[in-house]
């Protein structure tokens, strides 16, 4: 009877068109994330992909591999949508180029928080597995900390900034990435708009560290602007709570009313 059972769950599993490979990726990153990459074995993906263990290795040459391969496709696929959204950056005018560091992070969290079972995988078990799965996830970090760096050139270039360390700085901003990642993903202890707009405060508000004597004075103000831009509108609203809260003024003595000229009261 449970032969059966998992015969007709093979078949109609066959037949729902998923391609095999695309079944085992899914099956691991599944059993990875809720069991840990050591917790996994070949024969676990194996029948929860519906599959033989000679299938698998027709795809993949270890367990290592198949990692290696979800965490490649995965990066791949969110540095796809960074280099879109950062298309012609530098032709755009400073302010967006400025904002382009809210839709940075807001990129790189939703797919890390779309995706729990990679995560999890990589923050929990990723480092240390092999130097192959190192390189996959210390590749993706670099190529963050190498667009920050990037963008920091471009705006010492134009006077605006001064960083003596780049490099330093870039993974400084990419290192907050992943701490605030792992909060949403593993901690599950904050919302994922709560932790773009606080790497965003952070980043911004550490940039004015770096503006140069030349461009203090305007680049301060927008940089603040742009930490908080509901800012003028809470200084707006405690303004109004104030006056409204204030003590309404004592009411002034008035003379009474004298009467008129040939009243009975006279």
């Amino acid at each position: 009877m449970i032969e059966k059972a998992r015969q007709r769950a093979t078949a109609e599993t066959r037949a729902s068109g998923v391609p095999t490979k695309a079944r085992l990726l899914a099956a691991a990153a599944e059993l990875f994330g809720a069991r840990g990459y050591y917790g996994t074995q070949v024969v676990d993906i194996t029948e929860r992909a519906c599959t033989g263990i000679g299938t698998f290795y027709r795809y993949f040459s270890d367990k290592e591999d198949i990692l290696r391969t979800l965490l490649k496709e995965f990066f791949e696929q969110m540095r796809g949508e960074q280099v879109a959204m950062r298309a012609g950056i530098e032709r755009r005018p400073p302010l967006e180029q400025v904002e382009v560091v809210r839709e940075t992070y807001r990129v790189i969290l939703t797919a890390l928080t779309g995706r729990p079972d990679i995560s999890v995988t990589v923050f929990r078990f990723g480092y240390g597995v092999s130097e192959r799965i190192n390189d996959e996830i210390w590749g993706f970090v670099n190529t963050m900390a190498q667009d920050i760096a990037t963008d920091l050139i471009r705006a010492e270039t134009a006077g605006l900034l001064a960083v003596e360390h780049k490099d330093l700085l870039a993974h400084c901003v990419a290192g907050t990435v992943l701490q605030v990642a792992h909060k949403l993903v593993v901690d599950g202890s904050v919302t994922l708009e709560a932790g773009i707009e606080t790497c965003t405060r952070f980043t911004l508000g550490g940039l004015a560290a770096f503006v140069t004597d030349t461009y203090f004075a305007t680049m301060t103000p927008i940089l603040r602007d742009l930490v908080s831009p509901r800012r003028a509108a809470s200084a707006d609203r405690e303004a109004a709570t104030v006056k409204t809260s204030a003590p309404a003024p004592a009411p002034t003595a008035t003379a009474a009313p004298q009467p008129r000229r040939g009243s009975k009261g006279r």
